[in-house]
């Protein structure tokens, strides 16, 4: 990963404002964006900022999964928080909840609100699949809301000038069923939530301000307190088992695990150890999952600000070690450049790359210096842990891929 340095720094401070290191401005607005993994979520999020979303995506390894994106519309500074998708092939739904409370709680305790939800589904889907449906259903646990007024749902993929033929009139049909099968949308929508058809080409900016414009004015009529996993976990004090989304979640690794138990029981009269092994393997990953399900905010403090102060001595290490190489380096080119004619331009080359990279550790130390001076003026104690963690985590990416990346 070879974030540029400005961009290091602004992706520190955005961090910062979505956990309430830095108080935000009355006029900020949040707005989380939902939906699962190839649902359109980057191209929405470009096409409202105007910038790359695809960039902060490179540190979702050290961020837990959540990234914030900014720009200004109607006076005010927009946040966008890509989050997460339920039902990935790539990590539990117990480790994504966590992610999302962890942000989420970190967030609230420091009295950032979050105004709007944007849930992306694309249109294209032939069927909606375990991934979509599952992705609703926690959204619904994670927000709890009596009313949907702050939420817009935004089917994606539709073709640019949809011309009146059996293909059009198989996504029409499609649109339909979403919007009025309460196991779909239908009941998001008789709750007050909004719906847009956005396109599946780069060039649908207007869909994409407008969802933004509608939220916007939603959350001026309609305020939101808190969702629902944020009051339960900072205000109820409840480990994630004891929240909605955490129960929908045990529930499901409770049955796995009944099957996985019975499975074993069934197996110890045969001789398939191979498939005995498979199957107690599957069995150990979900009483993992449920240990994560048992974490509670004070958990969740403790491991971020552990994660913060490691990798704080690591980066500390790797930055003097690369500025070490890039000195030494610098004394040997310089010292080789009137050698030979020949070498001149691999000098320059050289030299010049070298300045660059010592440019990217200053910055990243600039920025460490920067969450540092953030630190001191967080406004709940009890969070410190948690915004640090998720914070501190992308200027651990870049360090780390800087050094992955140079000489």
């Amino acid at each position: 990963m070879d974030l540029p340095a400005e961009e290091l720094v602004d992706k520190v401070a955005l961090y910062a404002a979505f956990t309430g290191i830095t108080e935000p401005s009355s006029n900020d607005m949040f707005f989380l964006v939902v939906g699962r993994t190839g649902s359109g979520k980057s191209t929405f999020i470009s096409q409202c900022t105007g910038k790359n979303a695809n960039i902060g995506h490179s540190l979702r390894s050290c961020t837990q999964s959540i990234d914030v994106f900014d720009f200004h519309w109607m006076g005010r500074r927009i946040f966008l928080i890509d989050t997460p998708g339920f039902n990935d092939s790539n990590r539990s739904d117990a480790e994504i909840l966590e992610a999302l409370a962890s942000g989420l709680s970190a967030s609230y305790a420091n009295k950032v609100r979050i105004h709007g939800i944007i849930i992306l589904h694309p249109i294209s889907d032939t069927r909606m699949s375990g991934s979509s449906l599952r992705n609703i259903d926690m959204m619904k646990a994670v927000c709890g809301f009596a009313r949907y007024d702050n939420l817009a749902i935004v089917t994606t993929m539709w073709p640019r000038l949809p011309q009146p033929n059996a293909e059009h009139d198989k996504l029409e049909s499609r649109y339909k069923q979403l919007l009025t099968n309460d196991r779909f949308f239908g009941g998001l929508l008789r709750q007050g939530a909004e719906v847009f058809k956005y396109g599946a080409d780069s060039s649908d900016v207007p869909t994409a301000r407008k969802v933004v414009t509608h939220l916007v004015c939603q959350a001026l009529m309609h305020p939101i307190t808190a969702l629902q996993i944020q009051y339960e976990i900072v205000d109820q004090h409840k480990p994630l088992s004891e929240t909605a989304a955490g129960l929908v979640i045990g529930t499901d690794i409770s049955q796995r695990m009944a099957d996985d138990e019975e499975l074993v029981a069934s197996l110890s009269t045969t001789n398939s150890a191979d498939l005995t092994y498979e199957v107690t393997e599957h069995l150990e990953k979900c009483k993992k999952e449920m240990g994560i399900l048992e974490k509670s905010l004070e958990d969740m403090h403790r491991e971020g600000k552990s994660r913060w102060e490691e990798s704080k001595v690591k980066i500390d290490a790797m930055l003097d070690h690369e500025l070490e190489k890039a000195d030494q380096e610098l004394l040997d080119v310089q010292s080789s450049k009137y050698r030979s004619v020949t070498l001149r331009d691999d000098f320059e080359e050289r030299y010049s790359h070298i300045l660059t990279l010592k440019e990217k550790v200053s910055n990243i130390r600039a920025a460490q210096e920067r969450f540092a001076r953030y630190k001191g003026h967080m406004i709940n104690g009890a969070i410190n842990g948690l915004a640090a963690g998720l914070t501190g985590g992308i200027i651990a990416a870049a360090a780390t891929g800087l050094a992955c990346n140079i000489m």
